[in-house]
């Protein structure tokens, strides 16, 4: 009986089945098979417990083993192994700066070192550097001269526009703005810069005593490459951390909030 219907039901796909009508259908099934075709999907579905077919005409039911959803094995993602630190620095220009230099070694030193050798030495613990931005807030002049000037370094190849940033007020007057700039494109500091080349000159500051120098920079830990020495840390501990000056041992431009001996 049930193969009859469902073969009825194929061959009529108009919802007649044998000359019946719709309705005539519907209790037929329901009384001789317990059975009922639902309209515009031939299918039959059980009134009493028992499916013949499921599912829409020319498609099974359920999901097809190895389709869409089905998900492999998970497995780690690569990630960075080198730790990367990102810190905005400030110092103090204890007297007045003339295009002061900024190299690649100045940059690691202030990012902080450990004193390997008493009274000598530090190295860095990080080994590259990338500047983001600097930003100078120049002391009170009153005699006209260039309050605050930052110029930006480029490799000799380099295709770079000769750019400087400065910023001055008419004698008198005191009130004062800051300075900000960043790394112009193809400068060396919108580089990654490392401990290959500690002697590479970034920019250049010029500013008056008393002014506040912010510098933000990310800098790498050691890892692939060495870090750098510098020595000339008289006071230093050994084993203790130590932040260098913006400009080197013995500069101008004294770290505030952190440790130094230089």
């Amino acid at each position: 009986m049930a193969d009859q219907l469902i073969a009825d039901s194929k061959q009529n796909p108009g919802g007649v089945l044998s000359g019946r009508t719709k309705e005539d259908r519907r209790q037929g099934l329901g009384e001789e098979s317990g059975f009922e075709l639902i309209e515009n999907k031939q299918a039959l579905v059980p009134v009493n417990g028992l499916a013949l077919a499921t599912g829409r005409r020319g498609r099974k039911g359920g999901r097809r083993a190895g389709g869409r959803g089905r998900r492999g094995p998970s497995l780690p993602p690569a990630i960075e192994c080198t730790p990367a630190l990102s810190h905005r620095f400030r110092y103090y220009a204890n007297a007045t700066a003339t295009t002061a230099n900024i190299t690649v070694g100045n940059l690691l030193g202030a990012l902080g070192g450990i004193c390997t050798i008493a009274n000598s030495t530090i190295a860095s613990i990080c080994s590259s550097v990338r500047v983001k931005r600097v930003s100078i807030y120049s002391g009170v002049v009153t005699t006209g001269a260039v309050n605050a000037e930052l110029t930006w370094f480029a490799g000799g190849s380099s295709f770079m526009k000769d750019d400087s940033r400065e910023s001055s007020v008419p004698e008198g007057i005191t009130m004062e703005r800051v300075l900000v700039t960043k790394p112009p494109a193809r400068a060396l500091a919108a580089f990654w810069q490392n401990s290959a080349s500690p002697t590479n000159v970034l920019f250049q500051i010029t500013c008056q005593a008393g002014s506040l120098i912010d510098v933000e920079m990310v800098g790498t830990l050691g890892n692939n490459l060495s870090n750098v020495a510098i020595a000339g840390y008289a006071a230093a501990t050994l084993s203790t951390v130590y932040y260098g000056r913006l400009d080197g041992v013995g500069g101008k431009f004294q770290p505030l909030g952190v440790p130094t001996t230089n």
